[in-house]
């Protein structure tokens, strides 16, 4: 069995430089689905415009980096020729590199793991980190008490927020009591929110790093049994999200622009596919949205 994977693989490394694209896949990760969408959104976009199908296809927990290979090679068996991938974690790196060799690049998006990708679209997340705590400064006196969640040890794109976040905060006066884990669901991340809120009862702010965090934030505060809501600052949006911060219940979050990378991504894919120049890095500024700007900002027009 082991010759014949192996004599497939030869054969497409002698054959891809000359096959055309039929197909791109896009593989997106967990973590908020507003979000994602909007990355699909972008990369349908820019392949109706180069005239390509694509296949688009995510999991719901971050944690699942086998399912991702799955996708990709099921995506591959399906003519798919290259891809847009936000991957999971560095699991995904020996994929990309055995697809490398045989001529099928593959473009990370939203975070990147490092190994043979052949391109990376994404926000610098410890810089928008320290915009959110730039935020919070905004709103408390120093010395005040914030806590900072996480998703999950592996999830590098809240890793590096959650850094900036914290070293900004130190920097300004700020007394961080709590750095935790709360998973990557919202159901057992607003469990575990609630249990951190019974510990730290005194707690004047929270800083949520991602999508569902910030969905399980807000309903554990809505839940709370206390005279004073922490101010709340969170990241990424959707519906419930905006409408939150519209009725008071969150100070702001930052906003990356998904589709643009989902648009970008796929342009940067498709010249690659054609052998022409690209950035191997492209940074997608991040934003910090509140009460006064969310309109000017676009967001409710992307919902």
């Amino acid at each position: 069995m082991t010759w014949l994977i192996l004599g497939v693989f030869v054969l497409l490394a002698l054959f891809s430089g000359s096959l055309q694209a039929s197909c791109y896949g896009v593989v997106t990760a967990g973590g908020g689905a507003n979000y994602w969408q909007q990355v699909v959104k972008g990369a349908q976009t820019a392949a109706k415009e180069i005239d390509i199908a694509i296949i688009t296809r995510g999991i719901a927990d971050e944690r699942n980096d086998e399912a991702q290979a799955l996708i990709i090679e099921s995506m591959r068996q399906k003519g798919c020729t290259g891809f847009l991938l936000a991957p999971s974690s560095t699991a995904l790196l020996d994929t990309v590199t055995q697809y490398k060799s045989i001529g099928i690049p593959i473009v990370f998006v939203d975070r990147d793991m490092g190994g043979d990708r052949a391109a990376v679209l994404k926000t610098n997340n410890y810089r928008a980190g320290q915009l959110a705590a730039n935020q919070m400064a905004h709103q408390l006196a120093p010395g005040a008490k914030v806590g900072v969640f996480r998703t999950h040890q592996l999830d590098k794109t809240v890793a590096a927020r959650v850094a900036g976040f914290i070293d900004t905060a130190n920097d300004m006066g700020i007394d961080v009591v709590f750095n935790e884990l709360i998973g990557t669901e919202i159901g057992e991340a607003r469990s575990n929110i609630n249990k951190l809120l019974l510990e730290h009862p005194a707690v004047d702010g929270l800083f949520s790093p991602n999508e569902n965090s910030t969905v399980a934030t807000i309903a554990s505060l809505d839940g709370w049994q206390n005279n004073s809501r922490p101010v709340h600052i969170g990241f990424d949006s959707n519906r419930y999200i905006v409408k939150a911060l519209i009725a008071g219940k969150l100070a702001g979050f930052v906003v990356q622009d998904p589709y643009r990378m989902g648009y970008d991504g796929i342009k940067t894919l498709h010249r690659i596919r054609l052998a022409q120049a690209v950035e191997e890095h492209t940074d997608i500024p991040a934003v910090f949205v509140n009460r006064d700007n969310y309109q000017s900002a676009g967001i409710a027009a992307k919902l």
